[in-house]
C-alpha cells in the first residue's frame, strides 16, 4: 500500500515502480562495450549499472571537476560583459546629450540632414556594438572579446560630450 507521500511522486496510470530491489554495479571492466560506460544501462535482471567514476562510496552520484568548471567561467564571463555593457549604456548616453543639445547646424540641407542622421548612428552604434559582440563572439576566449570590447568603446568615444563637459 502507498502512502501519500509515494502518490505526490508517481502519475496515474503509471505501473508500480518498487526501486527497493535495485542493486549498483560497476560494468565489468573488458566486457562493456564504450556506449554502455556513458550512459546508464539496465539490463533484464532488474540492476543498473553506472560507470565507476561517477559513483561514491555512498551511492550517490558526484560532478567531476569538468562539470564545475564552465560554470564558473560562464559566472566570469557575465560580469565582464555585464561590466562593459555599462560603458556602452553610459556612452549612448553621452551621444544621446549630444544629439539632443545640437548646436550646430550647417546652411546646406543636405548637410545637416547628413550630421543630424549621423549624431542618431553614433547614438544607436553603442547598443549595436555592444549586442554584436556578445551575440557574435560566443566562441571567442574571454580575453580576445574583452578587447574587442575595449576597441569599440575607444572607437566610440563620444568627443563632442567631453568637449562641451570640460
Amino acid at each position: 500500500m502507498s502512502t501519500p507521500d509515494d502518490d505526490a511522486l508517481t502519475w496515474a496510470g503509471d505501473p508500480d515502480r518498487d526501486t527497493t530491489n535495485i542493486t549498483w554495479s560497476a560494468p565489468k571492466a573488458g566486457k562493456a562495450s564504450a556506449t554502455s560506460d556513458r550512459r546508464l544501462s539496465r539490463p533484464r535482471s532488474g540492476r543498473i549499472e553506472t560507470p565507476v567514476s561517477r559513483r561514491k562510496s555512498d551511492g550517490f552520484d558526484t560532478p567531476t571537476a569538468s562539470a564545475t568548471q564552465p560554470a564558473i567561467s560562464a559566472n566570469v564571463e557575465l560580469i565582464v560583459s555585464a561590466a562593459f555593457a555599462a560603458v556602452y549604456l553610459l556612452i549612448t548616453v553621452a551621444w544621446l546629450i549630444v544629439a539632443l543639445r545640437n548646436p550646430l547646424t550647417i546652411g546646406d540641407p543636405l548637410g545637416n540632414a547628413m550630421f543630424t542622421l549621423g549624431l542618431w548612428a553614433a547614438v544607436a552604434a553603442g547598443p549595436l556594438a555592444c549586442g554584436g559582440i556578445v551575440v557574435l563572439a560566443k566562441h571567442l576566449s574571454l580575453l580576445k572579446r574583452s578587447m574587442l570590447f575595449v576597441l569599440g568603446i575607444l572607437v566610440l568615444i563620444p568627443w563632442p560630450y567631453l568637449g562641451w563637459a570640460s
